[in-house]
């Protein structure tokens, strides 16, 4: 799929980078290369690395990348977020079934 080996590796490289970042991480850094692909007038119907553009479907399966991802990604972009935040990150939320649980094991 690459028209050197040297860009293969390279591509085959970047993949698994991407591949061993957290899902966040890997949400975050797929929406800004596809925001720095918009600036450099580079299609965003899919991911280009090296000179290579991948289509979505073709970056799944040789990325590893989950379809579920790349369209997360992909709504993300069209409605111009530009992170994303895990749930967490805002702290921890008491739900009613945390509370019951809680009075439970109190009394």
């Amino acid at each position: 799929f690459c028209s050197s080996k040297e860009t293969h590796l390279q591509v085959l490289n970047k993949f698994k980078e991407i591949k061993e970042k957290s899902i966040a991480d890997r949400k975050q850094y797929l929406l800004e290369h596809l925001m720095k692909q918009e600036e450099m007038d580079i299609p965003t119907t899919g991911f280009q690395f090296y000179g290579q553009f991948f289509c979505k479907k073709s970056f799944v399966q040789l990325s590893g990348v989950s379809n579920y991802i790349i369209t997360e990604v992909s709504k993300a972009f069209e409605r111009v977020q530009v992170s994303f935040v895990h749930g967490n990150e805002t702290g921890m939320r008491e739900t009613e079934a945390v509370r019951g649980y809680v009075i439970w094991m109190t009394y």
